[in-house]
């Protein structure tokens, strides 16, 4: 990659990405290149990834994975950088990616890329949506009131034999 402006970017065209991209399948995000850029303030920059769902087809910063390069130059050594997909919330939040745009960094110069790897978990297992367990976040059941409603199942609330206050 040569960037000849201040925001070279590089993606996937139209139909070439893969159809099962599923975020929970990979635990982090892996690159090994070497660069030397110059940014318009003078600071370091960052690598990043933006990425695209199934559910939401605009790339933007709340789905983009950066990758912080320590230097704006690796002086012709190839460095290797990581990131923890596990600690990134949006991207866990998503079921699959439907598409990616790599952006060097935000300024000019060059970079070459070895590689670019998404490691995989070795225990992944796809569960589609409709078979994956029900999840209740927050269910708190207090109170006079019963926050929960189903069409197709009886839902009742008992006392905690315990604690007469804790309905479960």
């Amino acid at each position: 990659t040569i960037g000849t402006t201040n925001d070279p970017i590089s993606k996937f065209a139209d139909g070439c990405f893969p159809d099962d991209f599923y975020t929970k399948k990979f635990t982090a995000l892996e690159v090994r290149c070497r660069y030397k850029y110059t940014t318009p303030g003078g600071g370091k920059s960052n690598l990043a990834f933006y990425y695209i769902t199934d559910s939401d087809s605009t790339y933007a910063e709340n789905k983009c994975i950066r990758l912080p390069l320590d230097n704006l130059d690796s002086n012709g050594e190839w460095v290797t950088l990581r990131a923890d997909l596990l600690a990134e919330n949006n991207w866990q939040a998503a079921d699959k990616v439907a598409g990616l745009r790599f952006d060097p960094f935000n300024g000019q110069g060059e970079m070459e890329v070895d590689y670019i790897r998404f490691i995989e978990d070795p225990d992944f297992v796809y569960i589609p949506p409709e078979e994956r367990p029900i999840e209740i976040i927050n269910g708190d059941a207090e109170g006079d009131m019963n926050p929960y409603h189903s069409g197709n199942a009886k839902i009742r609330r008992i006392v905690d034999p315990d604690n007469k206050e804790n309905h479960v």
